[in-house]
């Protein structure tokens, strides 16, 4: 990234301000390594620990250096080599989901009608035992559960048409209301006192 961020495609020529990034780039360079250095310090100073594996901070710090080395040295064009075509088709195998996804249920859908076929076939009458179980469903959930929803919706509207004559917007009922049900509040704070 960087060579391609400095140098272009390539081998164009170095951008203007070249110095000035490189100058940037290992001032950041130098206060990582110096951090690093007092790492150990800075985490027992906010109560972290580090692993005590220097294998893993040698292996770290060559992987970095052998990636940066080869971003730097090879051209964008051969960095993947034999990867680029599959990379830029986003890893694609085949025809993608209508090979994982849309062909398997197609072939399970197949197989499955293939199957009720064979059972109609033999005599169990799947079909029909299928039709006969929805006419049945479909009976109860019209008698049935409509109905009990349709009940409740009407007692449910019934409810708030008498809810809705308490609101005239006459003030005179309306203080009597509101005097009706402090005088039962009183009641009830005085009963289950």
């Amino acid at each position: 990234m960087l060579r391609l961020l400095w140098r272009g495609e390539a081998e164009a020529p170095t951008v203007p301000g070249l110095s000035w990034m490189t100058a940037g780039l290992l001032l950041l360079t130098l206060l990582a390594a110096t951090l690093g250095l007092v790492l150990r310090a800075l985490a027992g100073l906010v109560g972290a620990g580090l692993p005590e594996s220097p294998t893993g901070v040698v292996l770290g710090s060559l992987a970095t250096a052998a990636g940066l080395i080869i971003g730097w040295f090879c051209p964008v064009a051969r960095l993947l080599g034999p990867l680029r075509a599959p990379a830029e088709a986003g890893f694609r195998i085949g025809n993608g989901w209508l090979d994982a996804a849309v062909r398997p249920a197609l072939a399970l859908a197949s197989i499955s009608n293939a199957l009720d076929g064979a059972l109609d076939g033999v005599g169990l009458g799947t079909a029909r035992l299928t039709v006969d179980v929805s006419r049945v469903t479909r009976a109860l959930d019209e008698r049935g559960l409509d109905r009990l929803i349709f009940g409740l919706v009407g007692q449910v509207g019934a409810l708030g048409g008498r809810a809705r004559r308490l609101q005239s917007g006459l003030v005179y009922r309306e203080l009597v209301v509101a005097a009706a049900g402090a005088a039962l509040a009183v009641v009830a704070l005085l009963v289950l006192r």
